[in-house]
């Protein structure tokens, strides 16, 4: 089933680590850039009630208990693994919800942080399952790429064509 968003897209950043403005100045001119591919409302908000996308800037000593917190037990069994953590929420493939949690000094140590904020946010417009079928991608694990390749944009330009419809099924999408 096909997923992505039809309604805007509201991010709002929850800080709980310094070097605010930084981490602001990235998630937005990555925003931007997304909402230009995809020719869909992306912004940044600066009220939690407004928001839809809760991306949250954390500490490695926190990742295990915020993942728990925010996504479930069963989420934070990849805490050990993972350099930063994204989810979805659907209903009938309309995306509704997405929470991206990145320990920024877990991501620092490993030269992740604009890595991470480009992969969890790009995956959370609908593409989210890496993948071993696309290379170079971010939507691979095991590419050496951090930032969009020309596959990411073809992929993502695909998902938001507007006869791509939230919850069709895989073979009406692959006919398009």
């Amino acid at each position: 089933i096909l997923r992505k968003w039809v309604s805007p897209i509201a991010i709002w950043i929850d800080h709980r680590v310094g070097d605010k403005a930084r981490h602001t100045r990235l998630t937005r001119r990555h925003i931007e850039h997304l909402a230009e591919m995809t020719g869909h409302p992306i912004t940044l908000v600066r009220d939690a009630k407004q928001t839809n996308v809760r991306l949250i800037f954390s500490r490695e000593i926190n990742f295990a208990k915020d993942v728990r917190h925010e996504l479930g037990p069963t989420a934070a069994k990849v805490v050990p693994q993972a350099t930063c953590i994204s989810s979805l929420q659907t209903a009938s493939g309309v995306i509704v919800k997405a929470i991206i949690i990145i320990p920024v000094d877990r991501a620092n140590a490993q030269r992740k942080l604009l890595a991470c904020i480009v992969e969890e946010i790009t995956q959370t417009l609908g593409l989210p399952n890496d993948s071993n079928y696309v290379f170079p991608s971010i939507f691979n694990d095991h590419t050496p790429q951090q930032l969009l390749t020309g596959l990411d944009y073809l992929l993502i330009r695909i998902l938001y064509d507007p006869r791509m419809r939230a919850g069709m099924p895989k073979d009406a999408a692959m006919t398009i």
